[in-house]
């Protein structure tokens, strides 16, 4: 007789042992991205980024509050400049992140100041030019009233505007006031780094008509000129970026069109309000005489 497949068969012997049987493989974790998180993370900075700026803002207006307890001067008395104040100025009143640009703007002021002292210096000399420039009377007296009249207008509307924008809630308007003043500004600064004979300054063109005429020394004085007032131009236009790119990135840049409809509206409801009170008033002082 054969021999019987079934004889040697048993059903345990597919059966491993447990301690050589293979582990199943690891399953990997399902991959989570990190951007929420990431996001997460920039809402929170930007959120106590708004919080230091709010409580800069409370502790200036408390402390403009104990000062008009103690003094009985309402808004802060002038600090500014130390051996004359005429204006107040205290850059600890502007947050920490925000005190860059007013720094900023304060420097090309006091840069406007030299590029004009020395504009002014430089059209005096041209009365020894002689002919090499055409009505040196003029230009003198323009770069007199830059001196003493557009520097002094200058602090108030840009150093003095940025400082005030940054230490308070600003709103659409008072930005684009002081973008609009520096703007201008730097538009104001190119045209006489140039030098044209009607611009009241010893600019480019009045500098290399001066050194072809052979004023070598009036001609330095315009290259020292020239270079500050470019100098000044670069300054303020730097600053124009800079203001209107941080403008943006706020929630009332980022919302400028509304915001500009919004005040506008308020502004039109505002004078007709005020027109009829106006109208009342006198129909009522009319009433009372007829009576």
């Amino acid at each position: 007789m054969g021999d019987n497949p079934l004889d040697n068969y048993s059903p345990f012997d597919d059966v491993q042992d447990p301690e050589t049987k293979p582990k199943p493989a690891p399953v990997p974790a399902p991959s989570t991205s990190n951007t929420q998180e990431d996001e997460d993370d920039i809402a929170i900075r930007e959120y106590e980024k708004r919080l230091n700026i709010l409580e800069s803002r409370i502790n200036a207006q408390v402390t403009q509050l104990a000062v008009a307890q103690e003094t009985g001067f309402v808004g802060n008395p002038p600090n500014w400049p130390a051996f004359y104040p005429l204006v107040h100025f205290d850059i600890e009143e502007v947050p920490p992140g925000l005190r860059s640009f007013v720094n900023e703007a304060m420097f090309g002021w006091c840069l406007m100041c030299i590029a004009f002292a020395l504009n002014w210096l430089s059209c005096v000399c041209l009365l020894n030019a002689g002919d090499s420039v055409g009505s040196p009377g003029t230009k003198i007296i323009l770069s007199t009233l830059y001196l003493f009249v557009v520097v002094p207008l200058s602090l108030d509307l840009t150093g003095l505007a940025v400082y005030r924008v940054m230490k308070i809630e600003p709103s659409t308007f008072a930005f684009l006031k002081v973008l609009i003043c520096l703007s201008a500004a730097t538009l104001f600064e190119f045209i006489l780094a140039i030098g044209l004979d009607s611009s009241g300054s010893v600019g480019l063109i009045t500098m290399l008509n001066l050194f072809f005429n052979g004023h070598w020394f009036i001609g330095i004085l315009g290259i020292l000129t020239t270079a500050a007032l470019g100098l000044t131009c670069a300054n303020h236009g730097r600053l124009v970026l800079g203001i209107w790119k941080y403008y943006r990135g706020t929630e009332v840049g980022a919302n400028m069109e509304n915001d500009i409809k919004k005040s506008l509206a308020v502004k039109v409801v505002e004078a007709l309000n005020k027109s009829r009170s106006n109208d009342n008033n006198n129909n009522n002082n009319n009433n009372n005489n007829q009576h």
